[in-house]
């Protein structure tokens, strides 16, 4: 990664107006490209609608209005498979649902980039 200069001199009069500005943005939209590439790379693959989903998008939230990073899966099972779910259609020989953990893909791409 190359360094960043928020100094006077750089024409930020402070972290603030860094953290806000459009560098920091460009930043930010690479690293959570980069999350979207590894979670993409995680995720099961059956038929790949759920890799296709992933999407980056950068928005001002938190304290200070700052840039924050988000990659979101959108395929209409995407929360069922990354938390896990009570299987309401499905049933186990002993006749009681069958409870389904998550795949966590979401955290393990968290700990790839080194969060």
């Amino acid at each position: 990664m190359r360094d960043v200069k928020v100094g006077a001199a750089d024409g930020y009069s402070g972290l603030t107006d860094w953290l806000t500005g459009p560098q920091c943005r460009q930043l930010v939209f690479a690293k959570a490209s980069q999350a979207q590439l590894v979670y993409q790379a995680l995720v099961a693959k059956r038929t790949g609608q759920l890799a296709r989903s992933a999407k980056v998008s950068v928005v001002r939230g938190g304290k200070g209005d700052r840039w924050v990073g988000r990659v979101t899966a959108q395929a209409p099972y995407a929360a069922s498979h990354e938390f896990g779910h009570d299987g309401a259609r499905e049933f186990g020989r002993d006749g009681r649902s069958v409870r389904r953990d998550g795949f966590n893909e979401l955290r393990q791409t968290l700990n790839h980039l080194g969060g």
